[in-house]
């Protein structure tokens, strides 16, 4: 009967073990030898010290201990996270071993003009990325010398980009914002007590420009117009919120992303995976955020889906028109 006991212990635990082989077996990231094993224990301790410093949630990730150094680098980064962050990713680091980086060079404003509708002359431009600051200063500058009464910003699929670019154009549409706060973002304990000691503030300001060309090529509005969708995003939203504390700001199509915080690049040469982790959350000068569920239009227009690119659709532009033209 023993014997029996035995022989059945040894089948269940073979058992087991073949079943826990066949799953390390067809793991994607299966570590074949030795070289690769310290490669990946480098590059995600590394991730790991950097998420520590510089993660928005840095105070809710687990000890060191507690992760596997053995994952591929972005899969270890993806562990990382916390539940209520949406946004974080890892990609291929352009400069790693002295790889030349290559950049895009297409304009980031892809269509502009002006609508002469009785006595309003509306400028209207789609805005695809806050990236170039000259591409805003040349069509500020066109729209300035076309003396537009009216300005309609288009933000369809604008997914976001630098928080300066955003400040940049922010300074040209209304005098009434030079020189005050345009916004003021919050970092992890990690960087707010390095800030504390080196600016005497935990929070980074900034403030809307009112240098020569801004002073001198602003378009001295009174209120604004963006129109966004779902995926307008980020510094898309950031003007936004940031513009409503001094002008009036309307806003036509569909509900925005919901995107309150933001991110900067890490990367190191040594590396073969670059991080753009959450590290602030954003708060226009009146302490508001941009809700986690998006900004709701003022007017509510449905995208035509059918479309290839949504924002073709004229339907949100003539509802901004017609707003204009009826007070």
């Amino acid at each position: 009967m023993k014997g029996r006991l035995i022989l059945i212990f040894f089948l269940t635990s073979l058992m087991a073990c073949q079943e826990e082989d066949s799953f390390i077996v067809n793991r994607e990231d299966v570590i074949d030898n030795y070289e690769e094993y310290i490669w990946r224990e480098k590059q995600n301790r590394w991730i790991f010290s950097q998420m520590r410093e510089h993660y928005f949630w840095t105070e809710q990730l687990k000890d060191s201990l507690d992760y596997d150094y053995t994952l591929l680098p972005d899969l270890f980064f993806k562990s990382m996270l916390v539940e209520e962050d949406r946004f974080s990713y890892c990609f291929l680091n352009e400069d790693y071993n002295g790889r030349t980086k290559s950049f895009d060079l297409n304009e980031s404003v892809s269509v502009d003009t002006v609508f002469i509708c009785k006595e309003h002359r509306i400028g209207y431009f789609r805005y695809d990325g806050f990236e170039a600051e000259a591409d805003i200063t040349d069509i500020i500058f066109r729209l300035k010398v076309q003396d537009i009464s009216d300005l309609i910003i288009d933000l369809r699929n604008n997914p976001g980009g630098l928080v300066k670019t955003a400040v940049h154009l922010a300074s040209f549409i209304s005098r009434n914002t030079l020189g005050k706060q345009f916004c003021r973002l919050r970092y992890n304990k990690n960087i707010s007590e390095k800030m504390l000691q080196e600016t005497g503030s935990r929070y980074s300001y900034y403030y809307f420009l009112d240098d020569f060309n801004h002073t001198n090529c602003n378009l001295n509005l009174t209120r604004i117009f963006f129109i966004v969708n779902s995926y307008s995003a980020s510094s898309s939203e950031l003007i936004i919120n940031c513009l409503k504390p001094y002008i009036e700001v309307v806003t036509i199509g569909e509900t925005t992303r919901g995107k309150d915080v933001g991110m900067y690049c890490i990367s190191n040469p040594e590396y073969k995976y670059a991080l753009e982790p959450i590290t602030f959350r954003s708060y226009n000068a009146l302490g508001d955020s941009v809700p986690k569920t998006g900004i709701i239009p003022d007017i509510l227009v449905r995208n035509d889906l059918s479309l290839i690119d949504p924002a073709m659709d004229e339907s949100s532009i003539n509802a901004a028109v017609t707003y204009i033209m009826n007070n």
